[in-house]
């Protein structure tokens, strides 16, 4: 339900391109990643951009990687057509890899 709340309000975070973010990061609407994120991320939504990075823990409802991912991804929906470090643990109820 948050999920579909942060949807319709239009609200987003982003970390652009060129930006490199380290330490916690908690959100109540989705994320777009386009630079780096290093360390914890916590929103109802997360989405990697081809040119997006996430290393650490994330924790989503749902998450569309198109970037790069490593570390312990906890989410129910988890959409990859990036790519994924060795070492990463992917935990979901659905996954689906492109």
């Amino acid at each position: 339900m948050a999920k579909d709340k942060a949807d319709v309000s239009g609200k987003q975070t982003t970390v652009e391109e060129g930006t490199q973010f380290k330490g916690t990061l908690h959100s109540t609407c989705q994320v777009l990643v386009r630079g780096v994120v290093d360390g914890e991320l916590t929103a109802p939504s997360v989405t990697v951009s081809e040119t997006g990075t996430v290393i650490g823990s994330v924790k989503a409802e749902t998450i569309r990687s198109q970037g790069v991912l490593a570390g312990r991804v906890d989410a129910d929906d988890v959409y990859l057509s990036g790519s994924v470090r060795s070492d990463t643990v992917i935990r979901a109820k659905t996954l689906e890899v492109k």
